[in-house]
């Protein structure tokens, strides 16, 4: 799915940062020197692997139909209706798997990328339990069709599978939001600037966001 000129495998680049300092500096294996490299090399690796993981989530918007599945097959992953957005999300959750960290804000990253939700439009929801997690907000529209318990069951499975071993998915909760427009007018009392007539001034029709209650994976209505 990536290709370059450039050797991106971990040997090359263990190799190339381990011996970067001249040998005079770097003599033993197991010199300071050598053990400050190899964290570097660790690292650089880490972060290369995270950014190809991501990039391919986001190659897989491209894909669609028969080419999808294709994919979706490497990851042993069934399609289970002509939804090519959900079987691209759970492809992306199978790429994500221990890329990133335990920290909240490494979770709402990976959550954002195989999601593809802006990161702020979702949020974690706090329990009694400071090892449970509950993730709010998640567009209704996301898991729509004809098989919509079935995905939202998925979708709980697939986080959970992502998080660390210490994270337990406790709900996952789904918004719907609709427009509705507004029209009002504004008015003024009779007085001597409009020779004591009553004026009215209109103003324009505005659209304004109105989120309904959202549905919880166990099934309740939330408020």
């Amino acid at each position: 799915m990536f290709e370059t000129d450039t050797d991106l495998s971990n040997e090359a680049i263990e190799r190339q940062i381990q011996t970067s300092l001249p040998s005079v500096l770097s003599q033993l294996p197991d010199s300071n020197n050598q053990r400050l490299l190899h964290i570097i090399s660790d690292l650089a690796c880490l972060g290369k692997d995270n950014l190809l993981s991501v990039y391919k989530c986001k190659q897989l918007k491209y894909s669609s139909n028969a080419c999808l599945d294709l994919i979706a097959e490497e990851y042993n992953i069934k399609r289970i209706d002509d939804d090519d957005e959900f079987l691209r999300f759970m492809v992306r959750t199978k790429i994500m798997q221990n890329t990133y960290g335990s920290t909240t804000n490494e979770l709402k990253k990976m959550i954002s990328i195989v999601m593809e939700l802006p990161i702020d439009q979702f949020d974690f929801e706090a329990t009694a339990n400071p090892e449970e997690l509950v993730i709010t907000n998640i567009p209704f529209d996301f898991i729509s069709g004809a098989k919509t318990e079935v995905k939202r069951k998925l979708v709980v499975e697939a986080i959970q599978d992502m998080l660390p071993p210490e994270y337990l998915l406790a709900d996952v909760r789904y918004s719907k939001s609709t427009y509705l427009n507004v029209i009002y007018a504004l008015s003024s009392s009779r007085n001597k600037l409009n020779n004591g007539l009553p004026s009215y001034e209109y103003s324009h029709k505005q659209a304004i966001n109105a989120t309904a209650k959202f549905i919880s994976n166990k099934n309740k209505l939330k408020e």
